[in-house]
């Protein structure tokens, strides 16, 4: 992982204390707003990126969309600013993924799950709302949280999300005819570079569950090639009650048109299955 930078305060504000996280495109500091003493977080552009229009393209494009949404489950933006570079501040989001919570307990109980699944479907549903669409849902996107109200989730890294006007025309950064997204969570059409909507989300929301249910990814394979064959068969994995069985397969369809018609449908049967 990098080191902080030589220059740690940007802006003659914001003080990075230390480096919490990395993605492909940004690396994420702990930081210090100083004027009015609170912690924050930090996301700063990639050195290698700078230079790199469509990189720097897709990061003010996650500030803009993350901007424009207010629900407890997204994590939330103060603001952004580009010197020399682009850098997004954050609230400060305290927590465990739920890939390393997974990684600890194997297998989740039904009424844990229940709650995991709720809160990053809501945080889906009011992206989807506004013509958002994530693309990358994945246990390492999520954070969960303990607090004094409860366990609070928060979905993470809108960097590849993409907007879809009402008329159907997305924000220019489509990446037409690229694979984007992570290998095991892509939906069908995304793995093989078509257009997507919503539904993909839905697929990537059943193929958490299914792991967190199972222990193992409902489609086992390391490649798109490998994915792609597989993903032509039903999902393999332990026996399950027959209503969550079917609400997971129904979600996890090879094609679009044959999954929920939209996150709400899915929350809903999904939560109503785990109770069974």
């Amino acid at each position: 992982m990098p080191t902080l930078p030589v220059e740690r305060t940007i802006a003659s504000r914001y003080r990075l204390d230390r480096l919490i996280g990395r993605g492909g495109m940004g690396a994420v500091y702990e930081a210090a707003d100083l004027p009015i003493d609170r912690l924050i977080a930090v996301k700063i552009l990639q050195p290698e990126c700078f230079g790199d229009d469509a990189a720097l393209r897709r990061f003010q494009r996650e500030a803009r969309i993350l901007g424009s949404l207010s629900q407890p489950n997204v994590v939330k933006v103060h603001g952004s600013l580009a010197p020399g570079g682009a850098f997004l501040v954050m609230e400060r989001v305290y927590g465990v993924t739920w890939r390393a919570l997974l990684r600890d307990r194997k297998t989740i109980d039904r009424e844990t799950l229940r709650v995991w699944i709720e809160q990053p479907c809501d945080a889906v549903i009011a992206a989807h709302a506004r013509g958002i669409v994530h693309r990358d849902l994945k246990p390492e996107n999520v954070i969960i949280q303990e607090t004094a109200e409860g366990t609070r989730l928060k979905v993470l890294d809108f960097g590849i999300a993409k907007q879809i006007n009402a008329q159907g025309e997305t924000d220019g950064t489509s990446f037409a005819g690229q694979v984007v997204g992570t290998l095991g969570y892509m939906a069908p059409e995304q793995l093989e570079g078509k257009p997507v909507d919503h539904r993909a989300d839905v697929f990537a929301i059943g193929v958490m569950a299914w792991e967190a249910i199972c222990g193992a990814r409902p489609f086992a394979g390391t490649t798109a090639a490998e994915l792609a064959i597989v993903m032509q068969q039903p999902p393999i994995g332990p026996s399950m009650s027959g209503t969550l069985r079917s609400v997971l397969e129904k979600a996890l369809s090879r094609t679009a048109n044959d999954r929920h018609l939209s996150a709400t449908e899915l929350k809903w049967s999904l939560t109503d299955a785990l109770k069974h």
